[in-house]
């Protein structure tokens, strides 16, 4: 006898988006705002943590490692040695994160989301130390810890 029906759902990982500028050049000690987009198919609420990483390759010293976490609407960035994260700041606070190498802009750094869809803008100033070509590197980790 069949009483009724009822759905299990999977929660679906999340995906990177784009990042605007995706190439260029900037001066050190001026500003640029980077513009990430990050996107869930269960909401952007589902979307724990994202990395923006500017270097010459995916380690995570002497570099830019902007971090946002989504659940407590806090900005950090790792330190020189990329063991550990500095900040803890809201976007649109009046607070300046640095390390060796950039600092954020917490106050002209913003998070929103809509829909499926995260959207991250960075402030970020590179100093005289972080010189050269550099790579980005986007990453996201959803609230099931699926990226």
């Amino acid at each position: 006898m069949k009483k009724g029906t009822y759905l299990v759902g999977t929660n679906s990982a999340p995906s990177v988006g784009t990042i605007t500028p995706a190439s260029g050049s900037a001066q050190a000690n001026t500003p640029v705002t980077f513009t990430t987009t990050y996107s869930d198919p269960n909401g952007y609420q589902d979307i724990q943590y994202v990395f923006l990483l500017i270097n010459t390759s995916t380690a995570y010293a002497n570099c830019f490692f902007g971090y946002y976490n989504q659940n407590n609407n806090k900005l950090y960035l790792k330190d020189d040695a990329g063991t550990a994260y500095l900040g803890g700041f809201a976007p649109g606070s009046s607070n300046t994160i640095e390390n060796s190498y950039a600092k954020l802009d917490c106050s002209k750094t913003t998070a929103s989301g809509s829909g499926n869809t995260l959207t991250v803008k960075w402030n970020v100033t590179f100093k005289d130390a972080f010189v050269g070509i550099k790579n980005t590197y986007l990453y996201v980790r959803d609230d099931s810890n699926l990226y």
